[in-house]
This record gives structure tokens, C-alpha cells and sequence, in this order.
């Protein structure tokens, strides 16, 4: 399977997860590119199988639970095309302590939906560097499930 990790990232934390789900997706026999939001294009997105997108949850316009901003410009130069009947999985990171954990992964499903992507999982991850080995863990063993 061809999989298409576009991540953004404020603190690095989405980085190195994203980074974990592609080292465990290569390890499953599985081609991997890895691209931040703000240099994802359509042409890296079309040849694959499976779409991960990958944000911090922050505030954002002063409305909390936003993803990272450069995902408003992502969703903005994507024809809807590109998505339409694409397998897609959403990682989220954040922090139980606020109201909305990990409102990037709800945006990303609002924003997919709409382009007619078939969701097909999705990984809530709580302070990621506070919890790293545990979500190091839960991250390799969702890379299985998206990938059935």
C-alpha cells in the first residue's frame, strides 16, 4: 500500500509521531512519504492508497480546537477530487484538560466528509511528550488497523 502522511506541527510532538507511524507502516512492508501541510500538493496526494493527516490541536482565530493553521491553507488549494473515494485516517494530538481533545481530528473529518473521503480510523493521542512510550505504542498498532 502507497500511504501520504501530510503532518503540520508547533512543538515537534506531531513531527515525531508522524515520524513513529511511518517507521512502523515501512517496517509492515508499506511505501511511506511523509510531507508537511504547507508542501503537500495534489500530485503527492493522487498516487495514494491511504491519506494520513496528521495536527496539534490549538487555538486558532480564538476558537479552540483548531488544527495546526497551515491545514486551512491545505484544504484550500486541494480540489475536492482529490479526496473523493480516497481512503483516509486522522491523527490528533493534544490535551485532555482542554474542552475540545484533539478538535483538529473533528475539523479533519468535517473537511474530508464534505469531499466525499472514505474515513477509515482515527488516533486521539493525550501529551504526547508527558505519555510518549504509551503513544508510541498506540500509534504502531493503529498503523496495523488503517492499513487492513
Amino acid at each position: 500500500m502507497t500511504v501520504s502522511i501530510i503532518y503540520a506541527t508547533y512543538s515537534n510532538s506531531t513531527s515525531m509521531a508522524s515520524e513513529v507511524l511511518k517507521q512502523a507502516l515501512e517496517a509492515a512492508g508499506h511505501v511511506v512519504a511523509m510531507n508537511m501541510a504547507f508542501e503537500a500538493t495534489p500530485e503527492l496526494i493522487k498516487p495514494a492508497d491511504l491519506i494520513v493527516l496528521a495536527s496539534p490541536s490549538w487555538d486558532f482565530n480564538d476558537e479552540e480546537g483548531q488544527p495546526h493553521e497551515d491545514f486551512f491553507n491545505f484544504f484550500e488549494k486541494m480540489p475536492k477530487e482529490v479526496f473523493k473515494g480516497k481512503k483516509c485516517a486522522l491523527l490528533g494530538l493534544g490535551d485532555k484538560n482542554y474542552n475540545k481533545f484533539c478538535g483538529a481530528v473533528d475539523v479533519f473529518r468535517t473537511q474530508l466528509e464534505e469531499r466525499d473521503a472514505k474515513i477509515i480510523g482515527e488516533l486521539r493521542l493525550d501529551q504526547y511528550y508527558l505519555n510518549e512510550a504509551q503513544c508510541v505504542e498506540s500509534i504502531k498498532s493503529w498503523a496495523g488497523e488503517i492499513t487492513k
